[in-house]
């Protein structure tokens, strides 16, 4: 392992998905060919949560190259989202990149990253995304967080305000997704143990936006706005398949986050961002009861009004 402290922890936790994890790796790694610097300020951390496809072989021949990745193996099967938690813990970094298995960096991800933490320090980065086919090959939806210029918010509640325009569908992107949250190690290391605690609950699936949104505590956020990674659609892992069954399941799910999110930060958000989250959650219960009674999916219609 690389003796030099480094800026950026990448964090992957990963299960079965070697061919999705091989092109994440070489997604990373290819930045340091033309960026030798990159390896001294970066380093990968692979949490394997006992795999059976040959997951640690392939990784092995990376760590022949790369004396900045490192991997562990857990001796049973954790589950994703402690695994999440867990992977951090070995991070040495300033920052913690929490990202996916599954997901790809984009040219330049790192540079543009580790240039907005050494200049702003911010406690929280969230950059924005493209989504793609699960094939990677081409776009479905660029500019997940539907911004054009990089912000920086001194506080929650300035944060808070501007997600009031991020509704109905981009503020999804801000309060629950991977590979796009990048925070710092100290925030990691203070919260840790109180999240742990909160996930024998089994709608608590976001340990990582948890550190921050679970919290009152007040933090400074870096949004950027250029995309750094490129998010697989069609690679759930998780719910059942059945379109309705997966909305049943994956409806409450969000809706137990956002109440904790609107608890723990009442004194930062307004009332019309309550109201708007209010909002959300019954336009998603009206979309559950067309789809069962009329077999008609409203999002197509949502799409166009709340998410250009």
């Amino acid at each position: 392992m690389n003796t030099i402290v480094p800026i950026l922890s990448i964090c992957i936790p990963t299960y079965n998905r070697k061919q999705y994890l091989k092109k994440g790796i070489t997604s990373i790694v290819d930045q340091f060919v033309n960026y030798i610097w990159l390896t001294r300020n970066v380093e990968v951390i692979i949490l394997d949560d006992k795999s059976t496809d040959g997951t640690e072989q392939m990784v092995q021949n990376y760590l022949k190259t790369y004396s900045n990745i490192s991997y562990i193996r857990n001796q049973k099967n954790l589950g994703s989202f402690k695994s999440v938690m867990k992977v951090a813990t070995y991070a040495r970094g300033q920052y913690i990149w929490f990202f996916t298995d599954d997901d790809l960096q984009k040219p330049k991800a790192l540079e543009t990253v580790l240039n907005v933490l050494k200049k702003q320090k911010p406690d929280l980065v969230m950059a924005n995304l493209d989504m793609c086919t699960l094939d990677a090959e081409a776009l479905v939806d660029p500019n997940l967080l539907r911004v054009s210029k990089d912000q920086y918010f001194p506080s929650k509640k300035e944060l808070f305000t501007f997600l009031e325009s991020k509704f109905f569908l981009p503020i999804d992107w801000f309060l629950t997704s991977y590979s796009n949250m990048i925070i710092k190690k100290i925030i990691f290391d203070e919260n840790n143990e109180k999240i742990n605690s909160l996930y024998n609950k089994k709608h608590n699936m976001f340990p990582h936006t948890a550190l921050i949104y679970y919290t009152p505590q007040d933090y400074s956020v870096y949004v950027i706005a250029k995309p750094i990674a490129l998010y697989r659609t069609g690679n759930l892992s998780f719910g059942p398949k059945n379109k309705i069954d997966f909305l049943k399941f994956w409806y409450p799910v969000l809706k137990s986050h956002y109440a904790v999110i609107c608890q723990a930060n009442r004194q930062y958000i307004s009332n019309k961002f309550r109201f708007l989250m209010m909002l959300k959650i019954l336009v998603r219960d009206i979309r559950i009861v067309f789809l069962k009674i009329f077999n008609y999916d409203i999002s197509v219609v949502l799409m166009k009004l709340f998410y250009r």
